[in-house]
């Protein structure tokens, strides 16, 4: 067995996975996910936003103790994903957020 001289072909002959990492996806397939989307990120936010206006609204109109339990699931998941979706993309989501 030879010695890789570099660390990064010492790390390469130990893991059991490299094949396989380097055919998941193309070049071109990695570029296309890399591009930033900002269109995305607001729909994304608009939607989690709506959603939780919406819970909001429900358990107001029809004061009941399932619409209230909806809304208390439905905002804390909504909540969950904004903040998920903030963020993973933060950078981007400032950049796209107003103000």
């Amino acid at each position: 067995m030879t010695n890789p001289s570099r660390p990064s072909e010492r790390a390469a002959s130990r893991d059991p996975y490299q094949p396989y990492r380097s055919t998941l996806l193309t070049p071109a397939q990695t570029k296309e996910l890399s591009e930033l989307r900002p269109g995305i990120v607001v729909r994304d936010i608009a939607l989690a936003w709506l959603t939780i206006l919406a819970a909001w609204t429900l358990a107001a109109a029809y004061t009941t103790w399932w619409t209230v339990a909806l809304a208390m699931v439905v905002v804390s998941f909504g909540g969950a994903h904004l903040y998920d979706t903030l963020r993973a993309r933060r950078g981007l989501a400032v950049r796209a957020a107003p103000g």
